[in-house]
C-alpha cells in the first residue's frame, strides 16, 4: 500500500573530493543566472554544485538533464513557422516574433503502468495502477530581471474505481487538474532576488530522507523516478554574497493562511568554508513545530560524507504507544458482537501519548564512494543511514496512524538504512542507467530490493522500467496488511468508526511490483 508509487529514488549528484572546489568556485557564478534560468531550482545550492535545475538530482540518475523539467524544450528548436523570403511581410512576423520571444511554452507527459503481486492472491489478482499525468508549462521573460512562470498538471489514472469509498468515506476520481507552479521574479537593485507565488522548493542533503525540508507540507516519496510533489505559495527573498559565495533566504509561508496570524516564516542561511558546504535553516508558524535544521556535505579522503539534522518542537500530530494492538484487526472474523467492535475501535483508534514537550532529533548520515572502472565510467556507491525520533518501534501502532493521521511511508520507523549501486552510461551504453536499491526498517524488519533501468529511446522519448522484491516481517511497514471484514451499520454508527468500513477493508501485503514509464518531453 505505502510503495503504490513506481520506482526509484532519488537524485544523484556526485562530486568528488577534486570537483567539490570546482563546484564552489562555479556557485558564485551560478546563482544569479539559476534565478533566471530554465526552471525554478528546488535549491539553489544544488543547482550551484550540479549545474542543473529542480528536477536534475534525478535527471543525473537516469541519464538526461531534461526529464520533468521545463529545460525539456531544446533552445536551439524554433518555434512558428520558417521565415518567409525577404518582403514586407516576412519583416512584420519577423518583428513580431522578435517581441515575442520572450514567451517559451512546453511540457512533458508521463505514461505509466505498474503492477503489485500479494501475498495470498493469484496472479489474475494483482493490483494494477496507471497514475499518468502531463505537465504543462508557460515561460516569459521579458527582459533578464523579470521572470513569470506557470506550470499546470493533469492527473489521470483509469485504473481507480469512481464509486469505491476510502478510508475516509470520500469517493476517488480517475481526472484531476491542479496547479503546480505559478510564480514571479525580480530582483532589487540587482541584490535581492524575490521569487513570489507558488513555487518549487527543496531542503537537505538526504538522498532518501529529508527532515529538514521544511517548507514542503508532504515528504519526498524517494521510491518515486522524480519529485511529484506540487509547489508551495511563498514569498522568497534571496540574498547572496558572492565575495564569501555565502547565501541568505527569508521566506513567508502563505501555504494555509487565511489571516496574518496564520502567516508561517523560514530564514536559511548557506555558507561555503573550502571544501564544505554548511546549511543552517529554521521554520515558525502558529499551530504547527518549531523546527530547527542544519546540514553540511563536504569531502573526507575519498568519500563524500553528507550529514543532515532537525530538531523539532510542540509536534501535535499523533503518537501511540503499545497498548495500540492493530495486530487483532488483522485477526478478526467477523465484526457482531459488541466485545469484538470494542476491539476494533481500541485497535483502530489506539492509545494517544503526549509528546508536544519533547525536543525530537532526526539525523541523516550519508557516504558516497565512487569507483572509476575505465576511463569514461564510474560505478557509484551511496549510504545512507536515518534516525528517527519521531517513529516507533512499534509496528502495531501503524494501523492507528492510518485512520488517524500521521502514518508517513519512510518516517515510521526509528532505525533506517539504504543501500545503493548507481551505473550511469557503462561502456558504449552511453543512453542507459542501472540501479540497485536497497531500503531497510530496521525497527519493523521489513525492507525492499529494487532494480531500475532507463533509457534514452529517441531525442524526446525516454523510458523507465523496475522490478522490486519486498520482504519481512508481516504487518512491517514494507509488508502492511489489513483485513476488516463487513461490519452491521447499528454498530458502526455508535462506534463512530470511517464509513468505508461498512462493507469491509482488507489488503494484503505487496510481495513484489513491477512497471515501466514513457516519458515524453515536449
Amino acid at each position: 500500500m505505502i510503495l503504490a508509487a513506481s520506482a526509484l529514488l532519488m537524485a544523484l549528484g556526485y562530486a568528488g573530493p577534486g570537483q567539490v572546489e570546482t563546484a564552489s568556485r562555479a556557485a558564485e557564478a551560478y546563482r544569479e543566472a539559476a534565478l533566471f534560468g530554465e526552471d525554478e531550482p528546488d535549491s539553489e545550492r544544488e543547482a550551484a554544485l550540479f549545474g542543473a535545475d529542480d528536477s536534475d538530482r534525478e535527471a543525473a540518475l537516469f541519464g538526461t538533464p531534461d526529464v520533468g523539467t521545463s529545460s525539456a524544450t531544446p533552445a536551439a528548436e524554433p518555434r512558428g513557422p520558417a521565415p518567409s523570403q525577404p518582403s514586407t511581410g516576412g519583416r512584420l512576423l519577423d518583428a513580431l516574433r522578435g517581441q515575442n520571444d520572450y514567451l517559451d511554452i512546453g511540457g512533458v507527459a508521463w505514461f505509466w503502468a505498474q503492477m503489485s503481486d500479494l501475498d495470498n492472491t493469484e496472479f489474475g489478482g494483482s493490483r494494477f495502477s496507471s497514475p499518468n499525468f502531463l505537465d504543462v508549462y508557460m515561460d516569459a521573460r521579458p527582459n533578464d530581471r523579470v521572470r513569470a512562470y506557470v506550470r499546470g498538471r493533469l492527473n489521470y489514472d483509469p485504473s481507480i474505481d469512481p464509486t469505491a469509498l476510502t478510508l475516509t468515506g470520500q469517493t476517488a476520481s480517475r481526472t484531476r487538474v491542479r496547479l503546480d507552479q505559478l510564480w514571479l521574479k525580480f530582483d532589487v537593485l540587482r541584490t535581492a532576488f524575490v521569487t513570489v507565488g507558488q513555487q518549487r522548493i527543496r531542503w537537505g542533503t538526504g538522498r532518501i530522507w529529508n527532515p529538514t525540508d521544511f517548507m514542503n507540507p508532504s515528504r519526498l516519496d524517494a521510491l518515486n523516478f522524480l519529485d511529484t510533489r506540487l509547489g508551495v505559495p511563498l514569498v522568497k527573498v534571496h540574498l547572496p554574497i558572492e565575495s564569501l559565495g555565502w547565501n541568505f533566504y527569508a521566506i513567508a509561508d502563505l501555504n494555509g493562511a487565511s489571516s496574518i496570524k496564520e502567516l508561517g516564516g523560514a530564514l536559511r542561511a548557506e555558507a561555503l568554508f573550502g571544501p564544505a558546504e554548511v546549511s543552517l535553516s529554521a521554520a515558525l508558524q502558529k499551530d504547527r513545530p518549531v523546527r530547527l535544521g542544519a546540514d553540511i556535505s563536504l569531502p573526507v579522503w575519498e568519500f563524500d560524507l553528507r550529514v543532515e539534522a532537525a530538531l523539532l518542537h510542540n509536534v501535535t500530530r499523533p503518537f501511540f504507544d503499545e497498548r495500540s494492538d492493530a495486530r487483532t484487526v488483522d485477526g478478526i472474523e467477523l465484526v457482531d458482537t459488541v466485545e469484538e467492535i470494542e476491539i476494533l475501535v481500541a485497535a483502530i483508534e489506539g492509545t494517544p501519548v503526549d509528546r508536544s514537550d519533547d525536543w525530537i532529533p532526526q539525523i541523516v548520515v550519508g557516504l558516497d564512494y565512487a569507483v572509476r572502472y575505465n576511463d569514461d565510467d564510474t560505478l557509484l556507491f551511496a549510504l545512507e543511514y536515518f534516525f528517527n525520533d519521531a517513529g516507533t518501534d512499534l509496528p502495531q501502532t501503524y494501523v492507528p496512524l492510518l485512520f488517524n493521521g500521521g502514518f508517513e511511508s519512510l518516517y515510521l520507523g526509528r532505525h533506517y538504512l539504504s543501500a545503493a549501486a548507481y551505473l550511469v552510461g557503462p561502456g558504449d551504453w552511453d543512453d542507459s542507467t542501472f540501479s540497485l536499491v536497497g531500503l531497510a526498517n530496521l525497527s519493523d524488519q521489513t525492507g525492499l530490493a529494487r532494480l531500475n533501468y532507463s533509457v534514452q529511446l529517441l531525442t524526446y522519448l525516454r523510458l523507465n522500467a523496475f522490478v522490486s522484491v519486498l520482504a519481512g516481517e508481516r504487518g512491517g511497514e514494507f509488508r502492511l496488511a489489513l483485513r476488516v471484514p463487513p461490519i452491521d451499520e447499528d454498530l458502526l454508527e455508535p462506534a463512530m468508526l470511517p464509513a468505508a468500513l461498512a462493507s469491509g477493508l482488507s489488503f494484503e501485503p505487496t510481495v513484489w511490483q513491477t512497471g515501466v514509464t514513457l516519458v515524453l518531453n515536449f
